[in-house]
C-alpha cells in the first residue's frame, strides 16, 4: 500500500467536442433525453451505456444513494444530481478527442463535493451493463468526503494506469468527484 499520495489539485470534466460541458442526462425529462441522445448519435456512435435501456434509471438510483451517503457525512448537496469530474486527469479521455474543462480543487467547498475511488457506476455495482463482474474492492459501495480522501488514497493509492495492464483492476479507472452545487462551476454553466 502507498505510504503517501500527492493529492491532485485540479478537477477535470470531460465532454465530447460537439457537446457542451456539464450536461446532466439525469436531470432531463424522458423527451429531452431522447432529443439529446439523438443529437449525440448523429455525431458519433453512442457509448454502450447510453444505448442500454436500464442505464438511466440505474444511474438515477445510484445518484440518490450517493446524495444520501453524502448528506450523512455532513455534505450539503444543493443539486439533485451532481456534476461529474475526475480528480486530476484521466489518460484515456485525454487521448480520445474529448474536450475538457478544469477547476482548482481548492475552489470547491468540502460540503459541496464527494468522491468515489472509481467511476461511481462501477463503485456501486457487482456487474457492468454487459454482465462482466466488477472485482470487489474495500472501498466499493462507499462515498468519501474531501477530508477523508487523503487517508483513503494513502491506503489504496491513485488508480494510475493499472486499469490498462491488470485485468482485476480494469474498473479502477480514476477517482471520481461529484460536485453537488452549481456555484463552483457557474462560470462554466454560463458559457454552455
Amino acid at each position: 500500500m502507498p505510504d503517501s499520495v500527492v493529492l491532485p489539485n485540479v478537477l477535470t470534466h470531460y465532454y465530447r467536442p460537439f457537446s457542451r460541458p456539464l450536461l446532466s442526462l439525469s436531470a432531463l425529462s424522458e423527451q429531452e433525453l431522447l432529443g439529446v441522445l439523438e443529437g449525440l448519435a448523429r455525431q458519433e456512435p453512442l457509448p454502450y451505456r447510453l444505448t442500454d435501456p436500464a442505464y438511466l434509471s440505474e444511474r438515477r438510483r445510484l445518484e440518490r444513494l450517493m446524495r444520501h451517503q453524502f448528506e450523512t457525512k455532513g455534505g450539503r448537496p444543493e443539486r439533485e444530481f451532481p456534476h461529474y469530474f475526475v480528480l486530476g486527469e484521466f489518460s484515456l479521455w485525454e487521448s480520445d478527442g474529448s474536450s475538457r474543462v478544469q477547476i482548482p480543487l481548492r475552489t470547491v467547498e468540502s460540503v459541496a463535493v464527494s468522491f468515489t475511488l472509481t467511476d461511481s457506476f462501477f463503485n456501486y455495482r457487482r456487474h457492468n451493463l454487459r454482465g462482466v463482474e466488477i472485482p470487489l474492492r474495500p472501498y466499493h459501495g462507499q462515498l468519501f468526503a474531501l477530508e477523508e480522501l487523503p487517508a483513503q488514497l494513502a491506503l489504496h493509492g491513485l488508480p494510475g494506469e493499472a486499469w490498462r495492464f491488470h485485468p482485476e483492476r480494469r474498473f479502477d479507472v480514476y477517482v471520481e468527484a461529484q460536485i453537488w452545487s452549481d456555484e463552483p462551476v457557474r462560470h462554466l454553466l454560463a458559457t454552455a
